[in-house]
């Protein structure tokens, strides 16, 4: 089930963090945000969809497999008892 929900990349991010599991959740929020966000413009799988993390800690949205260029912003929030992410996308 990680493979199918979490890139390498996700994973060795979250590794590294303080608490893994909070990382993961909400790297799964921003996940289904952003799916909820482009469902006007596309339909995109869960596996489409990888949260990279700026050297500031910004996190940010690339979409595999997707010729239009969309911009997407999100904002992830996690404490040890809750997850949430908010995202906004338009197209370029």
């Amino acid at each position: 089930l990680r493979k199918k929900l979490f890139s390498e990349k996700e994973i060795i991010y979250s590794i590294g963090r303080p608490n893994y599991l909070e990382t993961l959740t909400g790297i799964i929020c921003a996940k289904e945000a952003s799916i909820k966000a482009l469902s006007k413009f596309i339909e995109i799988d869960i596996s489409q969809i990888e949260i990279n993390h700026d050297l500031k800690g910004r996190p940010d949205i690339f979409i595999s497999n997707i010729k239009k260029k969309f911009i997407v912003d999100v904002s992830i929030s996690h404490s040890s008892s809750y997850a949430m992410a908010v995202c906004i996308a338009h197209t370029s």
